[in-house]
């Protein structure tokens, strides 16, 4: 984000808020917070023209594509904590999935 992102709205930007606000929903809602420790698994949608075979190949596989592993956990971070400098331990996988989703362990 820039600081031009105050006055243009960006596709990407927007995405960044609808994201933040779920997260920070679910959060809520179910009463979590991260502690020093967080073990978090992202599972990145695949693409809808590949074909049925290709999903099939590929679920449940390693995602090695952008987004960045640390670029996830930085949205999740900014999306949950004022301060990320609490949290001293971190383990982050990616993979592919036919239901993208977030696994958390607090």
């Amino acid at each position: 984000m820039t600081k031009r992102d105050r006055w243009v709205i960006r596709p990407a930007t927007t995405r960044y808020w609808a994201y933040r606000a779920v997260i920070q929903a679910h959060m809520n809602k179910n009463g979590w917070t991260v502690g020093t420790k967080l073990t978090i698994t992202f599972y990145i949608p695949m693409a809808k023209t590949w074909s049925q075979k290709k999903k099939d190949i590929m679920n449940k596989m390693f995602h090695d594509q952008v987004p960045d592993t640390d670029n996830l956990i930085k949205a999740f971070l900014d999306s949950t904590l004022s301060q990320d400098k609490k949290v001293a331990e971190i383990h982050a996988y990616k993979f592919w999935s036919v239901t993208p989703g977030i696994e958390i362990e607090l």
